[in-house]
């Protein structure tokens, strides 16, 4: 008889916690957390790899979160009500799973949505579940989507650490519900598996059994989280075990699959897995040259399930990474599901898999016969051990429910204590799947609609009864995709669809029938682009064969059901009568662009992209399995139908062979390969990452381009301080100042541009000189006078004062650091570092290093700073010697065309001084409220944005209204490593870049945020050549003047991100003392937060005009995110408008735009010597503004208000009788002019405009225009 039964065991009494001494058991989810946290409160549970920073989680830690969330939400809810879990990878997970638990509810595990069609999937979860409750991080999901509002959020990342701790979970019976686990891939009929505490507990139990954990046990799992062997093995696991466990992202998994075994080696780990795509990809996607390094010997089980186990999977990993420590025994192959917790059947630890081969003909007939050698079609298959204890396995034939025989295949039957009870709510699917009975009446069985049979006492799994398509361990169901196709073409809405599994190259894929009518579509690649499309959005999948087919061709049952096994079975069989069949091409590599790369690397961007575009279309033909011909440089890359890991595995080749990084989100969309191709074209402009910088160790290294440019002009103000930057930390907590001081001394030794210094030669020229000697001394001082407030005030002047003392070029360093005390545990450490040898990122890296080399002091540690291979002085020479005359020249002809005409664009100022080297500086600051930053963030989410492209574009839209012109040249600072080698270099990289911006008044504040992004895009695509040279370059062409007069910039704070026990930190501004440009607009970006600091010349700016620009910006930031499309002329200016109405002023109010008479009006004016500013009143506003007290016109006091009137404005085509029209507008039009002018005492100036030649050709509206002018002046 074909079944295998494990021995069984009474669970009354909970499952046994391992490695404890005495029989202690537990008996819920909850008491498992709360004994790990009395017993090992103080033991690592859980670390989170995220980037470079890593956070962990002690079972006290995790407990005590638990029961802060658990007080907040048992008294907002039920006992048992369904909470939706809505989070990203990471720690916070596993806070708000337990918090639920201990507040009694049901968590439910979701992906974030992040597209619309996850939010309806969420939507529909939550209406299955009746749930009201949504827990999340603000982080994840800044914006709810709209189709959740309807719902209550928590976002638990808000919480502080003051909440209650002392809140006691509830106890819940062991057969309480303990979560719900809904089954991947459902959106139409969603099912909740309800699992209960003895369900989870005793497969965790199972699983221990065959996996044989020991203290010393280490995990390592990138598994999502809402999935079942994510949430189960990946984090229940090691909390069941009592060892740590070490978690990353799938995506990261995905981008980077080294990363796992990295993992794997750096923790030594024992345990780790995934299903059988994540071996395969591992072998695909790490070749020979980069498995050097890995160590995997210490990995005893790698379990492989989810999806069907592949031989030949096995046996290229093995063959692949066994050089490296790896055993083939460790392979651990296993058969589960959902609706039973996770594991059915595996081995034991170390035995290996068993792998036989079977006659293929026999198994689709149903029988089982091992394979021989007359076999003429062998399949190789893999067991998935046999049954854990208490588990019952048994092979049914599914039509008569009897059980088969040991030679027959049939489908696979199980009951055991890790069967759930059922689907949430759905009695009729629970009745048919978990109370399924033999023909004998014994039972109630789980069916799993999967066919296998037991061979040598191993489950085999052959296929699948339910027509449910696994591709990656993802469950994707036929009615899903087939609903998505029809909403993927108008010409689809009514169609019928059939998806099923097709298998090539040994993988699963999708095969789509769509019947599309009753004679061939006109265009049927367009149908099936829109289908591949569709499906990739939605699904994340490729929809590997796509075929359309006539009406009537997809086979149905007589009560109308659509049968598509034998949709299938005919089109293998060439039986359906089809229009167009497209199937996917497999994969062919294609050679590396290596030998290309020194002729892409010469040619400028324009040239490029051409290369580039062929270069694309090599690599996405390969992963899109299409053939190469079928792609152009116009082709959008999402009519390719990438699926997520193909669309990873292109950012992989792109970052692997070009150097170059690019968003995920780049590759979605409409956006076309020629336009990837601009965009890598300029990346690789700024980047030039083939030439590799040599390490030179010179201690006399030439000056880059930058700090040369920099020298001359302290030659020119010796006694600045313009040039130091300075910087101050609120230190919250305790600071030894000799270990502080150990500290910056290791730092100096380590970054030679710290023992920088540059006097000049013999010939006055500039030179460069590396001091061994060189000391950084920490001035320590303490303030004992006054209230804490009054205290850090002073220590911010103390701060101030040595940052704005100008700086020796000839002796090193080139830095100043003071530590003031302020109380006990109060310090406030800052300084100033010089131009030459740093920038702000440099400030953040030195601040971040020191915070490093300290905390691993006090903790009697070595610090883990990475290497450095290069020092600055290293990147100024390759700088030098890269860019020879030819490129030089190159490059500045293009300088010359795009900045030709054009000066440098500054605010209007009410004190026009003389150019000089360095202003003496003011500062203003403001932070950005949370609710705008939340829509900015959310707008920029929507449309793929950066924040810096929203924030320079409207910066760059209101600079134009306020100067009056469509051209504007400002600076941009950009950071200028592109290179991994400069990450962590102090040293001046930074610069701000010439970007030219040409707009129209007739835009959208939209449209100028994509002109000044591409501005920004073609200044940054060559950047190569230093902004010295193109000062030098436009001097050269007679074009004089400044090359900035405002510049932007967005950087993150210098916050260090080193975690220092018992200290918190906290940034301060420091006031520069002067600055080398009229104005500087940073914002200071501190990820959850926001801050403008405006850097302004004290000789040409007052506070209030600052503040009033500052003030306009961000009311202008929040009319943009509630109407981006709004024309430029109605950005509202009216802080500034309230500062000039003071001065004397000529105010324009017009039936048109009339911004651009502005410059000239302003020439005259200045020529003149008028001291008069010139203002506009919204476009098309003239009637409002003669009525409307607060208008532009009626609020002046000085000066004069200038009406432009054309009259044919009066008189539009859209009316029937222009004539009466023109006459009545000019009727009320006097008597607003009448009006306001009694109510004001400015004077009016009315200036009637030439009508255009056709409004004069109408021998009416010519004599009616006459005539209006001779009444206005008359009245």
């Amino acid at each position: 008889m074909a079944s295998v039964r494990g021995s069984h065991a009474a669970l009354e009494r909970g499952v046994p916690l391992p490695h404890y001494d005495g029989p202690i058991r537990v008996r819920s989810l909850i008491e498992l957390l709360r004994l790990r946290a009395e017993r090992q409160a103080n033991q690592l549970a859980y670390t989170f790899l995220a980037d470079r920073e890593r956070f962990s989680l002690t079972y006290g830690q995790l407990d005590r979160r638990a029961r802060q969330l658990g007080s907040y939400l048992a008294e907002r809810s039920r006992r048992q009500d369904p909470v939706l879990l809505l989070y990203p990878a990471g720690l916070e997970f596993l806070e708000a799973f337990f918090g639920a638990l201990y507040a009694g509810l049901v968590p439910v595990p979701l992906p974030v949505p992040r597209n619309r069609a996850a939010s309806e999937r969420v939507l529909v979860v939550a209406r299955d579940t009746a749930a009201r409750l949504v827990l999340s991080c603000r982080a994840a999901l800044p914006e709810q989507p709209r189709d959740l509002a309807g719902l209550e959020w928590v976002f638990t990342d808000e919480f502080g650490p003051d909440w209650d701790t002392s809140f006691d979970p509830v106890e819940p019976r062991a057969d309480d519900v303990a979560y719900l686990q809904y089954t991947s891939g459902s959106t139409q009929l969603p099912r909740g598996v309800v699992l209960s505490h003895a369900n989870v507990l005793h497969n965790l139990w199972n699983i221990d059994q065959g996996f044989r954990h020991t203290p010393e046990s280490v995990s390592v799992t990138w598994l999502p989280h809402f999935h079942d062997m994510g949430l189960v093995y990946g984090l229940l696991g090691p909390l069941y075990g009592g060892f740590p466990c070490y978690v990353f992202s799938p995506a990261a998994f995905i981008q980077r699959p080294r990363l796992w075994l990295e993992v794997i080696t750096e923790f030594r780990a024992t345990h780790s897995g995934g299903p059988n795509f994540a071996f395969d990809l591992c072998v695909r996607r790490i070749p020979p040259d980069q498995r050097e390094g890995l160590e995997l010997s210490s990995w005893q089980v790698a379990f492989n399930g989810a999806e069907p186990v592949r031989a030949e999977t096995l046996e290229r990993f093995a063959e692949a990474f066994e050089p490296y420590g790896f055993r083939r025994e460790a392979f651990y192959p296993a058969y589960g599901l959902a609706e039973a917790t996770l594991k059915v059947t595996g081995s034991l630890r170390g035995q290996g898999p068993l792998i036989v081969g079977f006659d293929g003909d026999a198994l689709a007939q149903g029988r089982v016969r091992p394979a021989n050698e007359q076999t003429a079609r062998v399949r190789h298959m893999v067991g998935c051990g046999a049954p854990g204890p208490d588990t019952e396995v048994r092979i049914v034939n599914p039509e008569t429910r009897q059980l088969c025989g040991e030679d027959e295949l049939g489908e696979i039957w199980v009951r055991g204590p890790g069967v759930a009870y059922g689907y949430w709510q759905q009695p009729e699917a629970t009745q048919q799947t978990f109370q399924a009975r033999l023909a004998d009446g014994s039972g109630p069985y789980l069916r799993t609609g999967d066919l296998g049979f037991i061979y040598q006492g191993q489950l085999f799994i052959a296929g699948r009864l339910k027509e449910l398509i696994i591709i990656r361990g993802l469950n994707h169901y036929p009615s899903d995709l087939e609903a998505t196709v029809r909403q993927a073409h108008p010409a689809l809405a009514s169609s019928l669809v059939a998806a099923f599994p097709i298998e090539d190259g040994g993988e699963e894929r999708l095969g789509l029938v769509v019947e599309t009518g009753s004679r061939a579509p006109d265009d049927p690649q367009e149908i099936v682009d829109a289908v591949r499309r569709a499906i990739a959005e939605n699904h994340q999948i490729q929809a590997w064969m796509v075929v359309l087919a006539r009406k009537g061709t997809i086979p149905r049952t007589s009560s109308g059901k659509i049968q598509r096994g034998l949709c299938k079975e005919l089109l293998e069989r060439g039986e359906l009568e089809t229009f167009y069949v497209s199937r996917l091409e497999p994969g062919i590599e294609v050679g590396d662009l290596q030998s290309d790369w020194e002729r892409i690397r010469e040619a400028l961007p324009a040239e490029r992209i051409g290369r580039l575009v062929e270069y694309l279309r090599q690599r996405i033909a390969a992963l899109g399995h299409v053939a190469v011909q079928e792609l152009t440089a116009e082709t959008s890359l999402g009519s390719v139908g990438l699926d997520s890991l193909a669309a990873v595995e292109l950012l992989h080749r792109i970052e692997r062979e070009l150097g170059v990084v690019l968003d995920p989100a780049e590759l979605w969309g409409d956006k076309t390969i020629s336009e990837l191709a601009t965009r890598l074209a300029s990346e690789l402009a700024t980047s030039d990452v083939r030439t590799t910088i040599p390490a030179l160790g010179s201690k006399q290294p030439p000056l880059s381009f930058e700090q040369e440019r920099i020298w001359w002009l302290v030659q020119a103000a010796p006694s600045s301080a313009a040039f130091n930057i300075p910087f101050a930390l609120r230190w919250k907590g305790p600071l030894e100042p000799e270990l502080f001081q150990k500290a910056v001394d290791q730092i100096v030794a380590r970054q030679e541009a710290l023992r920088a210094c540059f006097p000049c030669d013999a010939s006055g020229q500039p030179q460069c000189w590396i001091r061994e000697d060189a000391r950084l001394e920490v001035e320590v001082c303490r303030i004992a006078e006054g209230s804490w407030q009054q205290r850090i005030a002073r220590a911010l002047e103390i701060v101030a004062a040595r940052a704005s003392q100008a700086m020796d070029l000839g002796h090193a360093p080139l830095a100043r650091l003071v530590a003031c005390q302020c109380d006990a545990n109060e310090w406030v450490v800052g300084g100033a570092l010089h131009h030459l040898i740093g920038d702000v990122w440099s400030v953040r890296l030195f601040l971040e290093e020191v915070a490093t080399v300290y905390a691993s002091l006090r903790g009697g540690e070595p610090s883990l700073l990475p290497v450095l291979r290069l020092q600055y002085g290293d990147f100024a020479a390759w700088q030098r010697s890269s860019l020879g005359p030819e490129r030089v020249e190159r490059l500045a002809g293009w300088w010359r065309d795009w900045l030709a005409g054009v000066s440098a664009t500054g605010l209007p100022s009410a004190r026009p001084e003389a150019q000089r080297p360095v202003w003496s500086a003011e500062l203003y600051r403001r932070e950005l409220d949370g609710q705008t930053l939340d829509r900015l963030d959310a707008y920029c989410r929507r449309h793929r944005f950066t924040r810096f492209r929203v924030l320079f574009g409207l910066f760059v839209a209101l600079l134009a209204r306020l100067a009056r012109s469509t051209d504007l040249l400002v600076g941009v600072t950009v950071a200028n490593r592109h290179r991994a080698d400069l990450e962590h270099l102090i040293g001046f990289f930074a610069t701000p870049l010439p970007v030219r911006i040409r707009a129209s008044w007739d835009w959208s504040v939209s449209e100028w945020i994509r002109a000044a992004r591409q501005a920004f895009l073609d200044a940054q695509a060559h950047q190569e050549l230093p902004v010295a040279k193109i000062a030098e370059a436009l001097r050269a062409r007679g074009q004089v003047g400044p090359l900035f007069r405002v510049v932007f910039g967005i950087f993150q704070e210098i916050l260090p991100r080193v975690p220092l026990p018992g200290v918190e930190l906290e940034t301060l501004d420091v006031r520069p003392e002067a600055i080398d440009f009229e104005l500087f607009f940073n914002w200071a970006d501190g990820g959850d937060h926001l801050r403008a600091l405006v850097s302004y010349s004290r000789e040409l700016y007052s506070a209030r005009s600052v503040e009033a620009f500052v003030s306009d910006y961000f009311a202008a930031l929040e009319q943009f995110v509630e109407n981006p499309d709004m024309p430029v002329s109605e950005l509202l200016t009216p802080a500034w408008k309230a500062n000039v109405e003071e001065a004397s002023r000529v105010a324009i109010a017009a039936t048109f735009t009339a911004e651009p008479v502005g410059e000239v009006l302003e020439f005259w004016l200045k020529e003149l010597d008028f001291d008069d500013t010139v203002v506009f009143a919204p476009y098309g506003q003239l009637f409002q503004q003669l009525l409307d007290p607060s208008s532009t016109l009626r609020r002046g006091k000085k000066g004069v208000n200038v009406l432009l009137v054309r009259l044919e404005d009066w008189a539009p085509l859209s009316v029937d009788d222009r004539r009466a029209a023109l006459e009545e507008n000019l009727e009320h039009f006097v008597s607003a002019v009448q009006s306001a002018a009694a109510r004001t005492p400015v004077p009016y100036l009315i200036c009637f405009l030439p009508c255009s030649p056709g409004f004069l050709a109408e021998a009416d509206l010519a004599e009616a225009s006459r005539q209006a002018e001779q009444q206005a002046a008359a009245r």
